[in-house]
C-alpha cells in the first residue's frame, strides 16, 4: 500500500515537471545545471532566478535557485529559498536538513 505522502508527493514531482516543461523551463533549467556544474555559479544563479520569475511555487526551481545561491556564497538567499521550500514541501526531511 502507498502512503498518503508518497502519493502526494509523486503527484506534485509529476505536475511541477509537467508544468517545467508546458513552459519551456526544462532546457533553461539543464542550462542552469549545466553552468552550475561547469563551475559557473552565477550564470546558474541568473538562470534559476529567471525560471523562479516564470514559477515562483516550483519546487525543483526552487531546489536549483537554492543550489545556485549556495554555489555563489550567498547563504542568505539560499536559506530564504530554502525556507520558501520548505513551505511548499514540508514532507521533505532533506530540504529541513539544509535549512538547518
Amino acid at each position: 500500500m502507498v502512503s498518503r505522502a508518497r502519493f502526494s508527493e509523486g503527484l506534485s514531482r509529476l505536475f511541477d515537471r509537467a508544468a517545467l516543461f508546458a513552459r519551456g523551463g526544462d532546457r533553461q533549467q539543464q542550462a542552469a545545471r549545466d553552468a552550475l556544474a561547469a563551475g559557473r555559479p552565477l550564470e546558474a544563479r541568473t538562470l534559476a532566478r529567471e525560471l523562479a520569475e516564470q514559477m515562483p511555487d516550483s519546487p525543483s526551481v526552487l531546489a536549483l535557485w537554492a543550489e545556485t545561491a549556495a554555489a555563489c556564497g550567498l547563504d542568505e538567499e539560499a536559506t530564504q529559498v530554502l525556507m520558501r521550500l520548505a513551505e511548499r514541501v514540508p514532507w521533505r526531511h532533506e530540504v529541513w536538513i539544509a535549512v538547518a
